[in-house]
């Protein structure tokens, strides 16, 4: 996995938002970002799809927000 470069910011684009995805994505697989069943295959498809086309969407919003020190 490759470090995630801030800033990042809903709506941008490129190989450093699949950066964050795949931290994220780490996140998700170690329970680490907790979520019901079905919500979580949900976002996983979302994600997944969010990260084929490279873009900081509403999916990868929602997860780094949940992340965020309060």
């Amino acid at each position: 996995m490759r470090t995630v470069v801030a800033p990042l910011n809903p709506g941008s684009q490129g190989p450093t938002v699949v950066d964050l995805q795949a931290a994220l994505r780490l996140l998700l697989d170690r329970g680490r970002i907790a979520l019901a069943d079905p919500e979580r295959q949900e976002i996983d498809a979302r994600l997944n799809e969010e990260r084929a086309v490279q873009i900081y969407g509403a999916v990868t919003r929602r997860l780094a927000v949940h992340c965020a020190p309060n």
